[in-house]
């Protein structure tokens, strides 16, 4: 009951966050709810990703854009899938290595699918399309960086463990970012 009552909590900031999002130029938006995304994910595992889908779904309806709640809902199931199998679970999330994910979607798979999705559906030029999906690419990795930093943060924290060391590589991975 807890765990429920926490992500519905978390899956209301991050609606609000994508609600309000800050206009950085050309008005063009920060969607910085999916930061609280990554860090449900990190810290609830699957159950995580309904918050990540409240904040795509904000994103969708608020742009008129529904491939976004497509493509970020694939994007964090891929980040869930690499911290489960291919970063050896539990134990190693606060490695940074989730951050190397992340560039990997959006170096593999991310950046095609914005760009064709722009360009199909809403006949947006190549060009222009290809700067709208870096963008998307950018706030991505904003994303996972925020939620990565919130998670080293609260993990560091004496409330939920004894062992109060900050991984090393993680806040470096996060420092390097940011």
């Amino acid at each position: 009951m807890k765990t429920a009552f926490t992500l519905a909590l978390l899956a209301a900031l991050a609606a609000l966050i994508n609600q309000f999002a800050p206009t950085v130029f050309f008005d063009m938006q920060l969607m910085l709810g999916g930061s609280v995304a990554v860090f449900a994910l990190l810290h609830f595992g699957w159950p995580g990703l309904l918050v990540g889908i409240t904040a795509l779904g904000v994103t969708a309806l608020r742009w008129g854009h529904p491939f976004e709640l497509m493509i970020g809902t694939l994007f964090l199931v891929w980040l869930k899938i690499f911290l489960d199998r291919i970063n050896g679970g539990r134990d190693h999330q606060d490695n940074g290595r989730i951050v190397l994910a992340a560039i990997a979607f959006w170096l593999t798979a991310g950046i095609g699918l914005e760009v064709a999705a722009f360009h199909f559906r809403f006949g947006v030029g190549v060009t222009s399309a290809l700067v709208l999906a870096f963008k998307e690419a950018a706030t991505g990795m904003i994303n996972v960086t925020l939620g990565l930093l919130v998670y080293i943060i609260t993990g560091a924290l004496p409330l939920r463990r004894t062992d109060t060391t900050i991984p090393v590589r993680g806040a470096v991975s996060v420092i390097v970012l940011l």
